[in-house]
């Protein structure tokens, strides 16, 4: 697949910046979907670590099968993508978990 021009356009470090924060970005998505739904059942704590967890499987998955058919198999940049989804999700996890524990101290 090719990438769309405004992209290819981009010089190379830009093109490396925002591919990284699609992989922030989507890390994100990924936990505060699964942080936010388990905070209806689980505490605070426990959402977050749910979210933050369900980033990073997201990324060790989409990396493994990103790389299944890759001759080039570069391990330095499914490193690199997984900690970035990682770093979204623990964003997020720790937003989850402090806007839960701000709520419970006004109680």
């Amino acid at each position: 697949m090719s990438d769309p021009k405004w992209y290819a356009r981009l010089p190379k470090p830009v093109q490396k910046l925002v591919d990284q924060v699609a992989h922030a970005a989507i890390g994100a998505a990924i936990a505060g979907l699964v942080g936010g739904l388990s905070r209806l059942k689980l505490s605070p704590l426990w959402a977050a670590v749910a979210g933050a967890s369900a980033s990073v499987l997201g990324a060790v998955v989409y990396e493994l099968v990103q790389n299944l058919g890759d001759e080039s198999n570069n391990v330095a940049d499914a490193i690199l993508d997984s900690s970035v989804w990682s770093l979204g999700g623990a964003a997020v996890g720790l937003t989850i978990w402090g806007v839960g524990y701000a709520q419970r101290r006004k109680r």
